[in-house]
């Protein structure tokens, strides 16, 4: 497929599951390279969970790369505004493998930074992957820490924290 035939869109209701089906498709088949079987068991395999997905649409940033033919969501990112500090936590940023390399990625995070300043953010943090680290800095993110493991569904996950100061 073609980048054409793919479209950044804000998420909606109805969108949740297909939001958390490409979610832990990503988990299960990008990150197990650098994460391994132990670490993606539970982080990959957890299960649906609609409100999440509901308040995430409600409350926060939420954004989708949808298939124009088909319909199906190929990627999602998610973005959580703290306007009392003045910061933004990076939630999510997952992809199909198909639409990996299309920039997609560097979309999402263009639109991440423009509701930011639009906000009066200061900084967008995040807990990198180890897939996604390389990606990160490349975007301007640097590491603000050393490796953290999580416990995310039953599994202890490596992450990168990180975050990008932004001018307002």
């Amino acid at each position: 497929m073609h980048a054409a035939n793919y479209q950044i869109r804000k998420a909606k209701h109805g969108d949740e599951q297909a939001i958390h089906d490409v979610h832990m498709y990503s988990i299960m088949n990008v990150c197990i390279h650098a994460h391994g079987k132990e670490e993606v068991a539970g982080w990959g395999q957890r299960p649906f969970d609609y409100k999440k997905w509901s308040n995430a649409i409600d409350k926060h940033w939420v954004w989708v790369v949808e298939d124009q033919i088909t319909r199906d969501i190929k990627g999602i990112g998610c973005l959580i505004l703290n306007k009392k500090e003045k910061c933004a936590d990076l939630a999510a940023l997952y992809f199909h493998p198909d639409i990996i390399g299309m920039g997609f990625g560097k979309k999402m995070i263009a639109a991440m930074l423009q509701i930011s300043k639009e906000n009066r953010i200061n900084a967008i943090k995040l807990d990198s992957s180890l897939t996604a680290l390389g990606f990160y800095k490349k975007m301007g993110f640097e590491q603000t820490g050393p490796r953290v493991k999580e416990e995310i569904g039953g599994s202890m996950v490596s992450g990168i924290p990180m975050q990008l100061k932004i001018q307002t």
